[in-house]
């Protein structure tokens, strides 16, 4: 959350090399660590490094696509993420020493630097914040690549100022001086409701889907195996999502996606007793949270407007990982509990996260919102008719 903050401070591209720089050297520093306490710490540097690496490349890359492809290139993201999930067990396989694991999975993000020749400014954050000059250079550059006229930038240009204009006709602050934080996700009413549900859901997605990996890895002793399966079962969610995400709406995706989950972890209940009914419950449950990921990171994205887009997926993101926390502990505790209460409650969560999908708006094909105006007033009117938007 904290590189949220900053990157919709001071622009996208700076917290980003930051974060890369700290995720490399702190992982280096975590390999050669002999210290436990300060293992941990490092550790933890790194990891909210990776973090606002991940969230701000997702955003640059949303804010720099056109509409037209945004669906696509969005879910594909996620394919590097998946692929490395894989080279997990591939790489602890290999090295079979923990300084030596850390080692190889670190070295790679220091090709991440260059990052800062290959990846420009967010024109779209340039232009929100009042920075025309600087979006236009920006712009100008990828249309000499993409073969487009100085004279339609130039248009475009004009057009986006001339929409926000009317937009903050009656706002007193000039665009370049204003700050934003995380109380401007629930300064207004309907901001407040739209960052209420989707947090929700970024919630249950964390510890359903972390939750369910602990669950499937409890049913084998060979925890590499388990990784490369579970990291295995997410590629044809990921297709899924790939193939729907541009002829269906988010929400209906996202609702289909979540209703599955929750009865197939519901069924276990029923059949707790049959560990080859739990074990195909269970893999349907994690696709289907696999589904749900990548489709709620691109909703989000969608849904917050430009000016706060990295504050709310950092919000969202540590809901995420509050969520991944708590998973851990329901499934080490499943056999001091009743049986059905983990089930109850990992079902449950998706099934409810479904529901408050009812009072979002769906954002498919829409112009992203810039300021909070936009995000306030985007499909105010039409909350409750969203997720009957045609596919």
């Amino acid at each position: 959350m904290v590189f949220g903050i900053v990157a919709d401070k001071i622009g996208r591209k700076k917290p980003l090399m930051i974060a890369v720089i700290f995720q490399a050297i702190t992982g280096i520093i975590t390999a050669f660590m002999p210290i436990f306490e300060l293992f941990l710490l490092f550790k933890f540097i790194s990891a909210i490094a990776t973090g606002g690496t991940m969230l701000i490349s997702f955003v640059i890359v949303m804010e720099i696509v056109g509409v037209e492809t945004r669906s696509n290139i969005l879910t594909m993201f996620h394919i590097p993420f998946v692929l490395g999930f894989l080279t997990v067990p591939l790489f602890s396989y290999l090295t079979r020493t923990w300084n030596g694991y850390w080692l190889t999975t670190t070295v790679p993000a220091f090709a991440l630097i260059s990052y800062y020749w290959l990846i420009p400014e967010s024109p779209r954050w340039l232009l929100a914040v009042g920075r025309v000059e600087q979006a236009r250079q920006v712009l100008l550059k990828a249309a000499k690549i993409n073969k487009i006229s100085e004279e339609k930038v130039t248009e475009a240009i004009e057009a986006h100022e001339k929409s926000l204009s009317i937009i903050t006709k009656n706002v007193d602050v000039d665009a370049e001086q204003r700050t934003y934080d995380v109380i401007d996700l629930v300064r207004t009413p309907n901001m407040r409701i739209k960052t209420l549900f989707i947090v929700f859901n970024w919630l249950k997605c964390g510890m359903v889907f972390f939750g369910i990996e602990q669950y499937l890895g409890r049913m084998s002793e060979n925890v590499l195996s388990d990784l490369a399966i579970s990291a295995a079962f997410q590629l044809p969610g990921l297709l899924l999502v790939y193939i729907l995400i541009s002829r269906v709406s988010r929400l209906k995706i996202l609702i289909a996606a979540n209703v599955l989950s929750g009865i197939s972890l519901l069924l276990i209940i029923a059949f707790y007793d049959n560990d080859t009914i739990k074990l195909i419950l269970a893999t349907i449950g994690i696709t289907c949270m696999t589904v749900s990921f990548p489709t709620i990171f691109l909703y989000t994205g969608e849904l917050f407007p430009t000016v706060v887009r990295n504050i709310g997926f950092g919000v969202c993101s540590v809901a995420s990982k509050l969520g991944s926390i708590v998973a851990p502990f329901l499934v080490d505790y499943i056999d001091d509990l009743a049986y059905w209460i983990v089930p109850l409650v990992f079902g449950i969560s998706p099934i409810l996260g479904a529901i408050l999908c009812y009072w979002l708006p769906e954002t498919m094909n829409c112009k992203l919102p810039e300021t909070i105006e936009d995000g306030e007033n985007f499909k105010k009117n039409s909350r409750k008719t969203s997720v009957k938007s045609p596919s």
